[in-house]
This record gives C-alpha cells, structure tokens and sequence, in this order.
C-alpha cells in the first residue's frame, strides 16, 4: 500500500504520546464513518434522480453520473480501510494494493472527469454543439485515462527498488496531474466569466454553477492534501517538532480531502433548484411507499358520496 496514505498515527519519535495516538484512530473511524454513509447515500440519490427524472443523453448530466460513480469508488476504497484503521491489518499485501488502486481511481477519475466538465461549460457558453453518440465512448476514455495513473500507484518506478524513490516519483505524478487540471479548471472559468461579460449576459445556468461549485469544493478539500503530501515526500533534515508538526497537518489535510467525496450531493441541493426539486419528488415518493396506510386512511376519512 501507497505509504504516503497509510494510516499511521506514529510520528517516528516519542513527541506523539500513545493516548494522541488513540484519540487520532478514534476520531478517524468515527469520521470517516460519517464521510463513507453520507457519501453513499448522497451519491446513490444522485444516480437515481438522474435515471428517474433526467435526460441521460444530455452531455453535463452522462458526467455527474460519472462522477457520482467516481465518488462511490472512491467511499468502497476508504471503507475498507476504515476496516483497517479499527481492527488493525487484517488484509494481506495484494488487498492493500488493490484498495490503493481502487482509491487512486476515484481520486484521478474525479479529476478527469472535472475537467472535462469544465471544458464542456467553457464550450456551452460559446454554444459549441456536441455529438450525443460520442458520450458512451468519452465516458469510457476518461475511465480508461483514470486507471492509468492509478496502476502507477500501486507498482514500482522502472527498475528502482527503492521505496522513498518511489513514493517521490508517485506523489509528484499525483500533483503534477492534479495543478494542471486545477490550471485547465481555473482558465475554463476564466473564459467562462469574460464570454458571459463580453455577451452582456446577466444569468448563468444552474448546471454551470454547480460544475464550478462541486469543482471548487473538491480542489479546496484536496489542495491541502496534496502540498503537505509532497512537502512530506520532499522535505529533509528536519527537527522532531517539525516532522511531528508535518505529520500532524498531512492527517488534518487528510481528513479535509478523504471528505470530500459526501459533498457534492450537497453542493447539487444547494445549488441546483431542478435537482432540489426532483430530490423532493422522490423523497415523497419513498414516504407514500412506506407509508400506505396513510393513504388508507384518508380515503376512509372522506369517502366519495353516492350519485
């Protein structure tokens, strides 16, 4: 397993006490037990108001189905290693490996997936059309791209065996791909911004907002992460108070960016008044099926009268 994302709650000296160290796997377990519940709830609401009440044909709604998928990936890898964290290593090597995989994918498709979202904004506001047939085929490529990198995760680089040189080359492919999408992103918005200014357009569509706000949250969640993490891969000589100070941030960053896969559910609700609509039309429509006697009862209460 990818030793930069280990769960290991020692500093390497005796500046961590053993009670911190309890105290940092308990609250772990209990929040990403949260994280993982509220993700799978959310994401799997998305995915059905999608199939129930969307147009599944349209480009911008194929890529929230994407990353919804992406997200419960990535909540199915961080489950088991909530597993990990409370009963200790209770898997062999190649499952860790997997997991990492898993995780990685979810990470990366996350990524690819926004970007591409991005761009598609970037075209919509100069009104670029897009072929409907092609979606099945983009959706695919970018999960193919994902699982790339991801691999690159979980084997040796070249003929190094060498495991700090490893894990050196392997967190700066993860930023390296990370702040260009962020750079690509940013410059879609960019060109968003003065298109719709340069128009005179006063109104920006709910599904562009909500592209750039679910985009905006998971870079902010991950930014943390990933320059601590490399600051940690990279950094040298330092004190006991520094490096149990770097351990220290790179599990709060942690925390930060492992979250981030339950919010963009919420960021849709917040956001979009067609998803917050369709959410409360399915919400009712699970409420009446649980509840049949109510219906029962009201038909009793005001029975039709006779001709």
């Amino acid at each position: 397993m990818d030793s930069s994302l280990k769960f290991n709650y020692n500093c390497g000296s005796n500046v961590c006490e053993k009670s911190e160290v309890r105290f940092g796997a308990n609250f772990s377990t209990v929040l990403y037990s949260i994280v993982i519940s509220l993700s799978l709830i959310g994401n799997i609401l998305v995915l059905v108001i999608l199939a129930l009440y969307e147009n599944l044909k349209s480009l911008a709604n194929i890529l929230i189905l994407n990353l919804a998928i992406s997200d419960l990936v990535f909540t199915i890898g961080l489950s088991f290693w909530v597993t990990d964290l409370v009963r200790g290593l209770v898997f062999p090597d190649i499952v860790y490996k997997l997991l990492t995989f898993v995780l990685f994918i979810g990470f990366y498709s996350n990524i690819f997936f926004f970007t591409t979202m991005s761009g598609v904004c970037k075209y919509l506001t100069d009104v670029h059309l897009f072929n409907k047939s092609s979606l099945g085929f983009l959706s695919l490529s970018m999960w193919m791209i994902s699982i790339a990198p991801a691999r690159f995760h979980t084997y040796p680089i070249g003929t190094h065996n060498n495991q700090y040189y490893n894990i050196q080359v392997k967190i700066a492919l993860q930023n390296f791909l990370f702040f260009t999408a962020f750079t690509v992103i940013a410059f879609c918005f960019i060109h968003m911004l003065i298109t719709i200014k340069r128009t005179k357009s006063n109104t920006i569509n709910d599904a562009v907002i909500s592209v750039f706000s679910t985009a905006a949250v998971f870079f902010i969640g991950w930014i943390p992460y990933n320059v601590v993490n490399i600051s940690r891969a990279f950094a040298h000589d330092l004190d006991q108070l520094s490096k149990a100070n770097l351990e220290l941030a790179f599990h709060v960053s942690q925390h930060l960016a492992f979250s981030c896969c339950c919010l963009k559910p919420v960021v849709y609700a917040i956001i979009d008044k067609k998803f917050r609509s369709n959410l409360m039309s399915l919400l009712l429509k699970i409420c009446r099926r649980q509840n049949p006697d109510n219906e029962e009862e009201v038909g009793v209460q005001n029975p039709s009268q006779p001709p």
